[in-house]
């Protein structure tokens, strides 16, 4: 399946050794995620450092590992779609518009991994929070085809 992944789950997943990081490890999911999503995630890191009592190398070294499972798609290739995202989710979550248009510009199906309830709002993509994704996946995984994250 592919998804999107939005800024709150790499966040969560940087954050914490949870389940984020077990799906961001699944072999039955393609991710993948705006460019603009490394600069949210720069602009929090002080906080993220703080908060986790992480070093500021453990964080890049934990966000290193997770771009290698969520392939960074270029503002240039959801530019397209941002009007139509903006003209959706102008009156659910504007900010999220990027997400959206990212969705759009490489869905075959799938949809947006979030645990923002207002993506729930909107009906051009499907939404998938955390539990919902470990319910889908745990019906594909078998004891010989587990995930295999580094981190866990």
């Amino acid at each position: 399946m592919i998804l999107v992944v939005d800024t709150n789950i790499i966040i969560s997943a940087l954050i914490k050794n949870r389940h984020s990081r077990k799906i961001i490890y699944s072999d039955n999911l393609e991710l993948y995620t705006p460019e603009y999503v490394l600069q949210e995630i720069y602009n929090i890191k002080d906080k993220m450092i703080k908060r986790t009592k992480k070093s500021e190398e453990e964080i890049d070294t934990i966000l290193e590992l997770f771009l290698q499972k969520i392939e960074l798609i270029p503002d240039e290739k959801i530019e397209p779609y941002m009007n139509y995202s903006i003209e959706i989710m102008e009156n659910i979550d504007i900010k999220d518009s990027p997400i959206l248009a990212c969705a759009l510009a490489i869905l075959n199906n799938g949809g947006i991994w979030t645990q923002d309830k207002h993506f729930y709002k909107q009906t051009e993509v499907k939404a998938w929070n955390t539990k919902e994704l470990l319910f889908y996946l745990n019906g594909y995984q078998t004891k010989k085809s587990k995930t295999s994250c580094p981190l866990a």
